[in-house]
């Protein structure tokens, strides 16, 4: 089984593992890049905006 845990900022990684304690886990780290293309700036505001506090869709 996997668990996906998308973060911001590397400091994230280490409230991820404090609420795993005791679990046994291997943590594979994998950095990317999402990078637009074309003329869809709107779809990507707006999922900006969902992850904006307070905004619930």
């Amino acid at each position: 089984m996997w668990l996906l845990h998308f973060l911001k900022q590397k400091n994230d990684r280490e409230e991820i593992s404090k609420s795993m304690v005791g679990r046994t886990m291997c943590v594979l780290t994998v950095k990317f890049y999402i990078h637009a293309v074309g003329k869809r700036n709107e779809r990507i505001l707006k999922y900006r905006e969902l992850h904006q506090e307070g905004n619930k869709h």
